[in-house]
């Protein structure tokens, strides 16, 4: 099968992850300003951040596995074969949860988030690992539509609609147990068709001699665990934040976390769009176009984030103010952030080459050493910086986990990320 250039991919990948991000800004515009009062709206945004964390964990590392072997097989029969296998156990699984999810809030709310439950458990998990299936088979934007666009944006038209079919204001139950559901449900059906009639055109492609996919175990095991670092290593900080200092404080911490992710926004773009081709690069011991399009894509996005990182070191009180003029006591906080996130970007795709490239258990011990880093500069500080502590210790365990990444590509792969010749602009390959 014939792969486009894994920095083309990048930037067409960037574009409709762009346009993924407008959607979702829509929705929650939608959402903020059709449903009053604020507690109201905060009901439906405190759902989609739990759907948000749950996703990927609930997928038990399918979403991983999947990626790395379609994109190492490609669009053939073992593809189709892996697909049906994988869709098949997480159907079994998630529909048991599910069920269970939807007995528990029928008991606890007589009833009226049964169908929340079921949505949280098993179709947007659904949605997500059609997506994924898609991000394997090199489907790359198709991909972005199904998992990061479309759900947006049914659930934004569905409360528009909503608000002036009544013409009234939309409630949060109305959202969450009628709307949330059943565009969840939409978009997972227009998900399965898409799916379906990209394994009907891969069906056709010629087998892999001598290989076959089978669902590893240990793999899955070792997937699912990376995400759970993830959403620990993401989340848990904020939570901690939450529990020892005031509700305005927190604002200040989440506001300048999520704005120092735009530095690192293309980083996210090119492990999402390079994973294939990182699996196919290894399967066929293609190691030095994987690290001539490693080096590209790295020089590309390193140049593109030092902009708006060092406009976050210069002015986080005046970026900061765009969310209110109080918002500018998180500066410190914002400097941290986009510090780390600057290094996160000039690793470049470390994670996904350790992912796909069949070292997974490498980054699962960077993820928890760097955890473990995280916490002791955390507990270090404290006494002396107090909350702040915390953000240093999220800071440091972003850092520790990039570097530590960084050495285990360089030990498996000869990748050097801070060779300073890799950041000199040159014609080089990608992945054929």
């Amino acid at each position: 099968m014939k792969r486009n250039s894994p920095v083309a991919n990048v930037i067409t990948t960037a574009f409709s992850r762009g346009l993924a991000a407008v959607a979702l800004l829509l929705a929650f515009f939608a959402i903020s300003r059709l449903v009053t009062p604020a507690s109201e709206a905060g009901r439906v945004f405190l759902v989609i951040t739990v759907s948000s964390v749950a996703t990927p964990l609930l997928l038990f590392g399918d979403n991983s596995l999947l990626v790395r072997e379609l994109g190492a097989h490609g669009r053939s029969a073992e593809s189709v074969s892996l697909v049906k296998s994988v869709v098949k156990r997480f159907l079994l699984r998630n529909s048991v949860l599910a069920g269970l999810a939807a007995v528990a809030a029928f008991a606890v709310t007589d009833g009226g988030f049964a169908t929340t439950a079921v949505a949280l458990t098993l179709l947007l998990p659904l949605i997500s690992l059609l997506g994924h299936a898609l991000q394997g088979l090199s489907y790359l934007n198709t991909a972005v539509l199904a998992m990061n666009a479309s759900f947006p944006i049914a659930l934004c038209g569905s409360i528009v609609a909503s608000r002036y079919l009544n013409g009234s204001t939309a409630s949060s139950n109305t959202i969450l147990t009628a709307l949330f559901p059943l565009s969840a449900l939409a978009v997972a059906l227009g998900g399965s068709a898409i799916l379906i009639w990209a394994l009907r055109r891969a069906q056709a492609g010629e087998a892999t001699a001598g290989t076959r996919s089978d669902i590893n175990a240990r793999d899955t095991q070792i997937f699912w665990i990376i995400h759970v670092f993830v959403a620990v290593n993401n989340w848990v900080p904020q939570l901690i934040f939450r529990a020892v200092d005031s509700d305005a404080n927190f604002a200040f911490y989440a506001a300048a976390q999520r704005l120092a992710n735009v530095v690192s926004f293309l980083v996210i773009v090119a492990n999402f769009a390079f994973a294939p081709y990182v699996a196919a690069a290894v399967k066929n011991s293609d190691f030095e176009k994987l690290r001539s399009s490693y080096y590209s894509i790295t020089r590309i996005i390193t140049f593109l984030a030092i902009p708006p990182a060092l406009a976050m070191l210069i002015f986080p009180s005046q970026l900061l103010s765009v969310f209110g003029s109080e918002f500018s006591q998180g500066a410190p906080i914002l400097r941290v952030f986009a510090v780390a996130q600057l290094v996160n970007v000039a690793t470049g795709t470390t994670n996904t080459v350790l992912n796909m490239g069949g070292k997974s258990e490498v980054l699962l011990k960077a993820m928890l050493t760097a955890t473990v880093i995280g916490a002791v500069v955390s507990l270090a500080t404290f006494p002396l910086l107090g909350t702040f502590a915390i953000a240093l210790g999220g800071g440091a365990t972003l850092v520790a986990q990039n570097l530590l990444a960084a050495q285990g590509v360089r030990r498996d792969f000869g990748i050097r990320p801070f060779s300073v010749s890799n950041f000199r602009f040159a014609p080089s390959g990608g992945i054929g």
